[in-house]
């Protein structure tokens, strides 16, 4: 059973550096301003959810005899869902999950990868304030040391940026922020067997319809696509470098809408490897695995699109690590010595002593 466990953190943990790091090179490519600059980030958002609305709806409805549950085949079946307990719990976490996902693209639209990952390391800080807001983890001062270390590091990060954009910057960091209030959330979610929720794709098919509306109000409201998308440079400007096919408008277009679309199955299988991760384990298991990550992403973009790491962006890197490592390395810690606790205080039961019965009793003479 624990190996089985251990395969399945493993495989999770794979699949969601595999589908998190494609998914950051497929925005980059789409929404970069060096590559198609398509500036419809919350357009492709809504595509994102309406994909994995689309697909939880197929594995449920359709496929979910081989795979659902008794318990959770009869939680569809009578609504127990209630409309509070949806307003409650579904959605702030669906709107917390597309703001996210919409606030993190937009930002690829005016900063570096390697800013960005930088940036968005600061997660498990905001992992971590809405752990104890929610009292899943207890304040300590050691805790808020090393909240300071990482806060320290992430600064230094972005000490002499030479592509620094402040619309950029606040658009990462406040997706840093959501991504912390969605995790928690999430982690309360896929805990709740009352809700019906405790799966993966029962969870994704609750939250998608909540970030399509959120994500298509938002498009509507501040890209306005029926009027600027038939006219965006994106799609009716060629390549000047390349020429030939790639500077036709149509092929252009099919390219955007591949990647588009293509990063709405990948972001799915992000998605489903982080729900089932936070359920196997907890937030804090997701932000220490996100700091290899994160290193892996730098890499990425040091390598793919050149970006340059100074050496105050390299110490303010290791600085926020170490303090993630030592956050973690605390955390896990203490919950060995909480086990170890709790297995050495479970004593066998006390029993009393069994009379012994049907044998003569020899009193004691008292005479002298």
């Amino acid at each position: 059973m624990a190996i089985s466990h251990t395969l399945q953190v493993m495989a999770c943990i794979g699949g969601w550096y595999l589908f998190s790091s494609l998914l950051s090179i497929f925005n980059k490519n789409l929404f970069g301003r060096d590559q198609y600059h398509f500036d419809f980030p919350l357009l492709v958002t809504t595509l994102h959810a309406a994909i994995q609305w689309l697909v939880s709806s197929v594995l449920v409805h359709l496929a979910g005899r081989f795979w659902l549950t008794t318990a959770q085949r009869e939680h569809l079946r009578s609504q127990s869902l209630t409309w509070r307990k949806w307003a409650l719990n579904v959605a702030p976490c669906g709107s917390s999950t597309g703001l996210e996902i919409a606030m993190a693209n937009s930002a690829l639209m005016f900063i570096t990868l390697s800013f960005y990952t930088f940036v968005k390391s600061s997660t498990p800080i905001w992992v971590l304030t809405f752990a104890f807001l929610f009292r899943i983890e207890t304040f300590t001062w050691r805790l808020l040391g090393q909240i300071a270390l990482i806060c320290l590091g992430v600064a230094l990060t972005i000490v002499g940026e030479t592509k620094f954009h402040a619309v950029g910057f606040c658009l990462v960091l406040g997706a840093s922020v959501a991504s912390g209030f969605r995790w928690c959330i999430t982690q309360i979610l896929l805990r709740k067997a009352d809700l019906g929720l405790d799966h993966p794709i029962l969870t994704m098919y609750r939250l998608a319809p909540v970030m399509f509306f959120t994500m298509a109000l938002l498009t509507l409201l501040l890209e306005d696509p029926w009027n600027r998308l038939a006219m965006s440079p994106a799609l009716t400007v060629g390549d000047p470098i390349d020429g030939g096919s790639r500077g036709d408008p149509i092929y252009r277009t099919v390219e955007i809408l591949s990647l588009a679309v293509g990063g709405g199955f990948v972001a799915l299988g992000a998605i489903v490897c982080e729900f089932r991760l936070i359920q196997l384990t907890s937030t804090v298991t997701l932000s220490v695995c996100g700091i290899a990550k994160e290193i892996l992403m730098i890499v990425l973009s040091v390598v793919i699109y050149g970006d340059v790491m100074t050496p105050v962006n390299t110490l303010g890197l290791f600085i926020s690590i170490a303090g993630i490592m030592y956050y973690n390395y605390d955390r896990w810690t203490t919950l060995n010595r909480a086990r170890l606790a709790a297995a050495y205080s479970v004593l066998p039961p006390s029993t009393a002593p069994i009379p012994i019965t049907g044998l003569p009793v020899q009193r004691l003479s008292t005479a002298p």
